[in-house]
C-alpha cells in the first residue's frame, strides 16, 4: 500500500503549466523544484491510500476553488524564486 499526496501531483502540473509561459523566471530544475516546494508548503495535503480516498481527493482536486488556491500558492512561489533564485 501507498501513501501519496496528491496535492503534488496537481501542483507539478500547474506549476509546468505557469513557469512555461513565463519568460522572467529561470527554467533550470532547482528554480522549479523551489516553486513547487513553495507552493506544496502554503496548501494542504491530501493523502490517500485506498480506491476510495483516490477517488474523493479527485473529486475535490477538480473543484474550481481547489484548482484556484493551487494556482495562486503556484504564482507565488514563482514570484518569490523571480526575487531569490537559488541557482547561480
Amino acid at each position: 500500500m501507498e501513501i501519496k499526496n496528491y496535492v503534488e501531483d496537481a501542483v507539478i502540473e500547474i506549476a509546468r503549466e505557469q513557469t512555461a509561459t513565463d519568460e522572467h523566471i529561470s527554467h533550470c530544475e532547482r528554480c522549479f523544484m523551489d516553486v513547487v516546494v513553495y507552493a506544496l508548503n502554503k496548501l494542504k495535503p491530501m493523502y490517500a491510500v485506498s480506491d476510495e480516498g483516490y477517488i474523493f481527493t479527485e473529486v475535490r482536486l477538480d473543484s474550481a476553488q481547489m484548482k484556484a488556491e493551487i494556482t495562486v500558492a503556484v504564482l507565488e512561489g514563482i514570484r518569490k524564486v523571480k526575487e531569490h533564485p537559488h541557482h547561480a
